[in-house]
């Protein structure tokens, strides 16, 4: 997103922060919004603000 505010970028640092500490462990990785994601049912490419991705990407 271009010219996100500043709440905004509090707002998600603060939840990719949180999903990185709770998947740490597990064999996931927490995306953020420069990372590509194309949708399986879709198949739309899009730049999702976070992504958790479990597994094969």
């Amino acid at each position: 997103m271009t010219d996100a505010s500043r709440a905004h970028n509090l707002f998600s640092v603060n939840i990719a922060a949180s999903l990185y500490c709770q998947l740490r462990e597990k064999p996931c990785e927490v995306i953020t919004n420069d990372m590509r994601v194309k949708g399986s049912a879709t198949r739309m490419n899009t730049y999702p603000d976070i992504v958790a991705a479990c597994g094969e990407p």
